[in-house]
């Protein structure tokens, strides 16, 4: 579906995580949530993301996506299709 990066130090570990629709205050957007506290968002390179934050965006080069905003405006939208339709939406990293 997309690339992604994850900071090397902070990355999730392998396992199935849930993906949820959450906001992190009452008055924030809604989020993509992985698990209890990562992420799936916007950027360049995850050299920020210490909470396990997935980056997702079109391969650029080893630990750079770039057209990150697209890419995930088309993901968030899908994950929350799927989830309007009553589906869970998982995330497997191996």
């Amino acid at each position: 579906i997309c690339d992604t990066v994850e900071h090397l130090c902070y990355a999730l570990s392998p396992g199935r995580y849930k993906v949820e629709l959450r906001r992190k205050r009452h008055t924030a957007p809604m989020e993509l949530f992985v698990g209890d506290k990562a992420r799936i968002r916007m950027g360049n390179g995850p050299f920020l993301c210490t909470d396990g934050s997935i980056i997702v965006g079109e391969r650029y080069m080893t630990g750079v996506v770039i057209g990150s905003y697209t890419v995930y405006d088309n993901l968030y939208r899908r994950i929350e299709y799927n989830i309007d339709q009553g589906d869970e939406v998982w995330l497997e990293i191996n």
